[in-house]
């Protein structure tokens, strides 16, 4: 994924992904989840927009805080992020550098830029948060409200997905794990959840 060996000659030659990982967490404590990037070209920026509400889990996951990521010694000329009043998205930028080739990323690495920190509420359920990114479209009549999309800043230019050869996204989605998650497999027409067919399933 984004490994492409030639270097490319436009946008359309672009590959990148975002990626997240799943990590357990305990209720009343916090936990932080890592994203990294990659692309097949040197990455100048990004701007993200992660949605992370989850049924069962309304008021129970909190976003406190996003920390970049930034190389020893290269602070990020621009990073900016914005939660949202009802905790349910999060969106940003970072431009690392408007002129100095040096500090962008290197193409065909997978790079970790962000360190997002999600407080559990003690009375959290059991299961999974999910975290995954969900481009934002503002409403033109509101002063200010403009668009936050998942994007690479590469070649010049905000390269979106809708403008390269292959953009992840979904890959790989972040997971928070609460408690202890059901292991019973899933067997079609298995009505009473016990992980097998039998006449307790008529």
């Amino acid at each position: 994924l984004a490994r492409e060996t030639l270097p490319p000659s436009g946008p359309e030659d672009v590959q990148a992904a975002f990626e997240m990982v799943k990590v357990p967490a305990e209720r009343g404590s916090r936990v932080v989840m890592p994203l990294w990037i990659q692309a097949n070209v040197p990455i100048e920026g990004f701007s993200f927009a992660l949605w992370y509400a989850n049924f069962g889990f309304e008021g129970k996951l909190e976003l406190v805080g996003v920390q970049p990521v930034q190389p020893e010694g290269k602070p990020w000329e621009v990073f900016e992020y914005k939660i949202h009043s009802n905790q349910i998205n999060v969106w940003g930028e970072a431009i690392f550098s408007r002129t100095d080739p040096a500090a962008f990323l290197p193409p065909g690495i997978l790079h970790q830029v962000l360190l997002l920190e999600f407080q559990v509420d003690a009375s959290a359920p059991d299961g999974l948060a999910r975290i995954w990114p969900v481009d934002i479209f503002g409403e033109p009549e509101i002063p200010g409200n403009g668009d936050w999309p998942n994007a690479i800043r590469a070649i010049g230019q905000l390269l979106r997905p809708e403008t390269v050869t292959c953009f992840e996204l979904d890959y790989r989605r972040g997971e928070i794990i609460v408690g202890q998650l059901s292991k019973t497999p899933f067997v079609r027409g298995d009505a009473n959840a016990d992980g097998v067919l039998s006449l307790a399933d008529a």
